[in-house]
């Protein structure tokens, strides 16, 4: 019998995601101190807006930082101005909070977060946070939660506690009904989209938890029109469209994730569902070509058009010596040094791990908030190549194609590329030897785009996991192992 309810818990994988993600995502939602995790009370300011109906900065004024620049303004709350490190100092207001302030479990921990109701009506002009640059889609679900805190008790504790606790609602129905879409590689999803790292962004404030959902569900959709065989039409790619613009509006170089879909044969599209109705002068090449560009085409028009926009509202100086448009002259005129560039940023000895850095960037992508030991480090990569080998039945009809593995490679390559790129160009100093501002959470769907490599590769493969049980149990003891270090590695660093 027991054996029976394991063998049907083991046989959906979205089940057993939802399981972890929800309860050790509960846990960090509150253990986390708030707007510990990366860029969260600017995250938090934007979902406030947005509860407030205001999807966009509603003016500009004259920055007095000396270099005559100017930024977004808006109305918020004096009790909310601490939230923001944008504004302390610049606005009078009661400091930034330190994280000992507002982490629930400490003795630091100052109450009147929680107990004192904010004041509505007392209100100030303040800049505009980062954050205000994103689509304001990205932050629907925190703006959703806010809103209910503010019903419940209107506190600035409470609405910022509310705001991670329907951005993880929302992430783990979404990813329970993407892993149970996908026709392959199920179990990777489930590990990489639990561990600790996806999952406690995705119990913040963080526009990260949709980014994940739009990136992961364009990875499951190309991947599935390559196993399907089915014949393409335009109602096939609506849902491309969709993803496509969800992922690309959050972080403009997500359309890369679409530059698959040109691997795929061109037999199989069609401008209408049946194979047989034909349009004349359009041969079978053109009709592929125009269908899958034409998506591209609208996908990175539509997010351009969001970047284009959303500057000229915010104003908003993103890094101190940063400038985009001499660094873009730079790259232009130099490639070669461009290139050098990403290899020192990608292969050079990383100074805390002492690895590569692009191990580095690899193991912050997933486990950084654990610090693991070396054999729970070791043994996760370990069951992680376990599960891209899992001998799955259901998909060996399906055998994974040449060019969808080049395409595969393609796309991570360019993916990196593209993130390198976007950060050299608006967060690195003209030249400079490195890029500067990556971080291992920009890489996560690197781990689901690798699966029609690691499929092809499983032919290769001396061991193969056969056992559903086995397999499934060996990542939920995994997931609970990473999980709680990452817990204990929150607790330990109030001592």
């Amino acid at each position: 019998m027991l054996r029976s309810f394991f063998s049907k818990f083991f046989d959906t994988p979205e089940l057993v995601f939802a399981v972890a993600a929800g309860c050790f995502g509960l846990v960090l939602a509150f253990v986390n101190p708030l707007g510990s995790l990366p860029d969260e009370f600017s995250h938090f300011n934007r979902a406030y807006n947005i509860s407030e109906g205001r999807l966009f900065p509603p003016e500009r004024r004259e920055n007095t930082d000396g270099q005559g620049a100017w930024s977004a303004t808006y109305s918020m709350p004096r009790a909310l101005v601490p939230f923001t490190w944008e504004n302390c100092g610049y606005i009078e207001c009661d400091r930034f909070l330190s994280s000992g302030e507002t982490d629930l479990f400490s003795d630091e921990l100052r109450r009147s977060i929680f107990t004192d109701r904010v004041d509505f009506s007392d209100r100030v002009d303040v800049l505009a946070p980062s954050a205000e640059a994103y689509f304001p889609v990205p932050h629907m679900p925190q703006a959703l939660g806010v809103l209910v805190g503010r019903l419940i008790y209107p506190s600035a504790g409470v609405m910022f506690v509310a705001g991670r606790l329907a951005n993880l609602a929302f992430y783990i129905v979404a990813m329970f009904f993407i892993i149970r879409w996908a026709m392959r590689g199920k179990w990777v999803y489930v590990l990489v989209a639990a561990a600790p790292v996806p999952l406690a962004l995705a119990a913040s404030n963080s526009a990260d938890a949709m980014y994940f959902v739009g990136c992961f569900g364009v990875v499951v959709l190309v991947q599935n029109l390559f196993v399907s065989r089915k014949t393409i039409c335009m109602k096939s790619l609506a849902p491309a469209l969709g993803l496509g613009l969800l992922a690309t509006l959050t972080k403009m170089n997500s359309v890369v994730l679409l530059l698959p879909l040109l691997a795929l044969p061109a037999q199989r599209f069609s401008l209408t569902q049946s194979r047989s109705v034909k349009r004349r002068g359009v041969s079978v090449q053109l009709r592929k070509w125009i269908m899958v560009l034409g998506l591209l085409i609208l996908v990175a028009g539509v997010g351009a058009l969001w970047m284009v926009v959303a500057s000229r509202m915010m104003g908003y100086i993103w890094a101190n010596d940063a400038d985009m448009g001499a660094q873009l002259g730079w790259v232009l005129d130099n490639p070669f040094e461009y290139v050098k560039v990403l290899l020192r940023t990608f292969f050079v000895r990383h100074e805390a791990t002492g690895t590569l850095t692009l191990f580095a960037f690899i193991d912050s992508a997933l486990l950084t908030l654990s610090r693991v030991p070396l054999a729970i480090y070791v043994g996760f990569f370990a069951v992680l190549l376990a599960v891209y080998f899992y001998d799955d039945k259901q998909v060996k009809a399906a055998a994974t194609s040449k060019s969808e593995v080049v395409a595969a490679l393609v796309t991570a390559m360019a993916f990196v590329v593209t993130t390198a790129t976007a950060l050299y160009l608006g967060w690195t100093v003209v030249g400079h030897e490195r890029v500067i501002g990556l971080q291992g959470r920009y890489f996560v769907v690197l781990f689901p785009i690798m699966i029609p490599v690691l499929l092809w590769l499983q032919r290769y493969a001396v061991f193969k996991m056969k056992s559903r049980i086995l397999l499934g149990g060996g990542v939920c003891v995994l997931l609970v192992i990473v999980l709680l270090l990452s817990i204990m590695s929150i607790v330990g660093m109030r001592s």
